[in-house]
């Protein structure tokens, strides 16, 4: 080992302190830039209003409130002004050109979806590289010419309405699709003849997180939605969704209500009919907070937990299982003692639920749930209730 003098220290000495100099003269440089950004940026003024809230006794102010109204001419007014000085600072930027081109330049390839089969046609999605969105196509054998089924690009003038949904029926001749504007939950529901390529009558409103699931017959399909909103459907929170059956040709007033749960006003439902047309299986999810606290109780997390349950109807009836063991399960995870083991055990849970689920057959059918991000699932008891028959 060198042995250490005064020389050396010296040296070290002067490292460290032209380090220390270089580090704040880069340090005063990059606020020297901030500082003349910062005081070329002139911020539109809000304005304040005299607003004052009574909650239980105490006074809160909120002197912003009329910017909760943002179809107001003074809300409008103030985002453009806004928009003006946020993109007058974005377009100085001398390196952001060349980020678009190479993005442009990255994201223009052709690509294709995978194809989906339908009775004698086959359905498949293309893109030409940089289209918002991709084109839907269809064709009935593979050596012959596609031919273009939906043009999601051309929706609206300003690319603000997608396809948000996409179901085929079983034979091949209709599709129904969703659409969604502005990047809202809310889903229109739309029927296309294949054949023609022209919308049906058929328009359903109020649809959201849901998919459309068809009868082997081509009739008519499964799908979940709300009761048509009283205030503001981009506002106002929406509660009790419900399952329903739709018959192609006839108007939404007429579809069939097939499950609800007034008692449950947060829970999520939707339908899935087997492929031999036997059976609906219903999944219906609420969501809580459960906590999961690791190592030495030191470090927490939150995970959103979904409890999935799957109700099967046939002509023997409708079973479904409770769920007093899955909240057993939260209430024992919530103990203070090795979380972290119990995870990895009921990791295995999983698979061994998902097998037994799989070789269970109606009517003892069990069902299992799972946890998002928590890897937790546990097997309920075998049904416990009986329904009566519903024909569609």
């Amino acid at each position: 080992m060198e042995e250490s003098t005064p020389m050396n220290a010296v040296r070290f000495g002067a490292f460290v302190f032209l380090i220390g100099v270089f580090g704040l003269g880069f340090a005063l440089t990059v606020m020297a830039g901030d500082s003349r950004s910062a005081s070329a940026l002139v911020y539109p003024d809000a304005k304040r209003v005299d607003q004052v809230d009574d909650y239980h006794g105490v006074k809160v102010s909120d002197p912003y409130r009329w910017l909760e109204d943002t179809d107001s001419a003074d809300t409008k007014a103030w985002v453009e002004a806004e928009n003006k000085v946020t993109f007058s600072y974005l377009e100085q930027i001398p390196y952001r050109q060349a980020i678009h081109d190479r993005l442009m330049k990255l994201w223009n390839y052709e690509r294709y979806g995978v194809p989906e089969k339908q009775g004698t046609r086959y359905f498949y999605q293309h893109n030409t590289g940089l289209q918002n969105q991709s084109v839907l196509y269809t064709v009935t054998s593979l050596a012959d010419d596609s031919r273009l089924l939906l043009d999601p690009n051309t929706l609206s003038a300003d690319g603000t309405v997608a396809l948000s949904g996409l179901s085929v029926s079983h034979d091949g001749k209709f599709m129904a699709y969703s659409l969604s504007a502005s990047g809202s939950d809310w889903q229109e529901w739309k029927v296309r003849d294949v054949e023609t390529g022209k919308d049906t009558s058929d328009d359903l409103k109020w649809v959201k997180f849901s998919g459309a699931s068809w009868t082997p017959d081509g009739k008519g399909f499964f799908y979940s939605r709300y009761d048509e909103p009283k205030e503001n459907s981009l506002k106002g929170t929406n509660y009790f969704q419900k399952l329903y059956y739709h018959r192609l040709g006839t108007p939404q007033a007429e579809d069939v209500l097939v499950y609800e749960r007034p008692d449950q006003k947060e829970w999520l439902f939707s339908g899935s009919v087997t492929d031999d047309g036997r059976y609906l299986i219903m999944l219906w999810l609420f969501l809580w907070m459960m906590t999961f606290s690791f190592a030495g109780g030191k470090f927490t997390r939150y995970f959103t937990v979904a409890l999935p349950a799957v109700l099967i109807t046939s002509a023997l009836g409708v079973q479904f299982a409770s769920n007093w063991i899955a909240l057993k399960l939260a209430a024992l995870l919530s103990a203070e003692w090795p979380r972290f083991y119990l995870r990895i055990a009921l990791t295995l849970v999983v698979i061994a639920s998902a097998f037994k689920a799989a070789v269970d057959a109606a009517p003892h059918f069990r069902l299992y749930t799972n946890a998002l991000g928590g890897g937790v699932a546990v097997q309920l008891w075998p049904a416990i209730r009986r329904m009566g028959t519903r024909s569609w």
